[in-house]
């Protein structure tokens, strides 16, 4: 548990560690479970500098913001952001800004019932869940975002919470959406990096909340299911070359 605050420059605030093994056996840690209490500033000022993160976990490792993370670029560097949190399991309670870069990278889970805003991505390449009852914000982007194929991925926006982004809010190769929010900008469950169109299958579930902006599936067969309270959608919803079912 921290407790403290950390101001660094230049380098990670917090770096998971692992152990070197002269022998020809590998040997895997426990994850590390850590929780801020303070605040946590990053900045970068120098170009051609590649950590990654303000913290930066091992797989099995856990981590839980009840403070702030600021992460700052001013370096002018093109490519390779920089990020608040990389790897991990994480749940934010407090306050995670990023001003020239990602919020939560590369995490296994992540649950929110904070805010996170970023100027990229605010939640890029989460591997299993994204459980969000706060605010997840992306000011020049897109606020829940895959690199790569991930159709596992399950978004669930429970009431109250909001993921906003610029122009597109959701953008994933499959997968599924479940909203009891708001969500502001198009949900794109049809999303390669790729030529065309995905192919694996999207969900959306409209639980009651809102989505302003359009419902796009990609080339799959993809399922709509509605609670009772209508779609919510105010945007088009376009089903792509494969099934829609409703």
């Amino acid at each position: 548990m921290l407790d403290v605050d950390f101001n660094v420059v230049g380098q990670p605030a917090i770096m998971r560690g692992s152990l070197l093994n002269p022998f020809p056996v590998s040997q895997e840690l426990d994850g590390v479970s850590i929780t801020n209490r303070g605040a946590i500033t990053v900045n970068r000022l120098a170009p051609f500098t590649y950590y990654g993160a303000a913290v930066l976990l091992g797989y099995h490792d856990s981590f839980t913001n009840e403070g702030t993370i600021t992460v700052i670029d001013t370096s002018g560097q093109a490519g390779a952001p920089l990020s608040a949190i990389s790897g991990g399991e994480v749940v934010n309670s407090g306050t995670i800004t990023v001003r020239k870069g990602n919020g939560i990278n590369g995490a296994t889970s992540l649950t929110n019932s904070g805010t996170i805003t970023a100027s990229d991505v605010a939640a890029l390449d989460i591997q299993e869940t994204v459980t969000n009852s706060g605010s997840l914000v992306s000011t020049g982007g897109v606020a829940i975002a895959t690199s790569s194929y991930s159709p596992a991925l399950l978004v669930d926006n429970k009431a109250g919470g909001t993921i906003a982004g610029n122009g597109t809010a959701i953008r994933l190769s499959g997968g599924a959406v479940i909203n009891a929010g708001a969500i502001e900008g198009t949900v794109d469950l049809g999303y390669t990096p790729y030529f065309g169109r995905s192919y694996a299958s999207g969900l959306y579930v409209a639980a009651g909340g809102t989505l302003t902006g359009d419902l796009l599936f990609g080339s799959g067969n993809d399922v709509i299911v509605e609670t009772g309270s209508g779609l919510g959608v105010s945007g088009r919803i376009v089903a792509g070359s494969g099934s829609l079912y409703l």
